[in-house]
């Protein structure tokens, strides 16, 4: 007995000491590139009954553009978006995993906050970091990160070598200065956005375009579209195209039908499905399979210590 007593500790010490042999998840070029770590100066947390705000000046989501032009930063919105945007998660399947994980008071209500930057004019990635440090001193936020094999949607090209979609213009710095004239874009109504935004057409149809991302990033923005769009299981979206560079995403297809328009107009509609815009407009398609993806896991968070 006292053998096995001791054969036990030895095992949980060698796994122990396993486990804090395993290196650190590496941190993300663009928060290297951001600073790594800042703070703000001092920082406004309040509970709100709205989603979003008029106000707000940076928008939680993970692309690149950003409206801020200085002073003081505004926002609103749940504490999953909060994660979303200071993590810089493009994969939209996490948002409502980490949204379960979270205790009922940060499921039912958003928060505000509005804050000073150390410095003038901070980038957008500056501002994310300054959110993590705010997560983890006012919500008590502590997260990690594991690779976890997954079913998953490949993204892939319908064509090897042959992509449908634009490839994005080096020189036009859309992400950088919101106000640069994209060149594809002339004559097009609906002003260019470096992120993932719907534009209403004629006819029940319906646009999708996402400016100057990453392969990797379409994937993961497409991921909750791919559910709400094309009608398919909530699964993560792995790029397996093989392009490297930034792209322009672009296509139309129909609204889908509601769950009882069997005979409504909108069911009649002959335009493409999402999922038929994606192979015809763009050249991809999105195939089962399975592939290690990044996962975030919630360990503590409490509710917002007071200003």
């Amino acid at each position: 007995m006292k053998k096995t007593i001791l054969w036990f500790v030895a095992f949980l010490l060698l796994q122990a000491a396993s486990l804090a042999a395993q290196p650190a998840a590496p941190m993300p070029d663009w928060q290297k590139a951001a600073g790594s770590k800042l703070e703000f100066e001092v920082a406004s947390v309040r509970p709100s009954k709205a989603q979003y705000s008029d106000s707000s000046n940076v928008d939680l989501e993970a692309s690149e553009f950003s409206r801020y032009t200085g002073g003081p930063v505004r926002t609103t919105g749940e504490l999953a978006a909060y994660i979303g945007f200071a993590y810089k998660i493009h994969d939209t399947s996490q948002i409502p995993l980490l949204y379960k994980q979270l205790p009922k008071w940060a499921q039912d209500e958003s928060f505000t906050v509005e804050a000073r930057a150390p410095i003038e004019k901070p980038t957008k990635d500056q501002i994310r970091l300054m959110m993590q440090s705010l997560l983890a001193e006012r919500f008590g936020l502590r997260m990690r990160t594991e690779i976890q094999v997954q079913p998953v949607y490949a993204l892939t090209l319908v064509t090897p070598g042959k992509p449908g979609l634009q490839q994005h213009p080096e020189d036009d710095k859309l992400c950088t200065n919101p106000g640069a004239e994209h060149p594809h874009a002339k004559g097009d109504p609906y002003p260019p956005a470096c992120m993932l935004v719907y534009f209403n057409l004629p006819g029940n149809l319906l646009r999708l375009r996402m400016m100057d991302y990453t392969m990797a990033e379409i994937a993961g923005e497409l991921a909750s579209p791919v559910v709400s769009l094309g009608r398919l299981d909530a699964r993560p979206v792995v790029d397996q195209t093989g392009l490297t560079g930034h792209f322009d995403l672009n296509v139309e297809f129909a609204r889908p039908p509601k769950a009882n328009a069997e005979t409504s107009d909108e069911a009649a509609d002959p335009g493409a499905t999402f999922l038929d815009a994606l192979k015809r407009q763009a050249g991809l398609e999105l195939l089962k399979s399975t592939a290690p993806v990044l996962i975030y896991v919630i360990d503590a968070v409490h509710e917002p210590t007071p200003n």
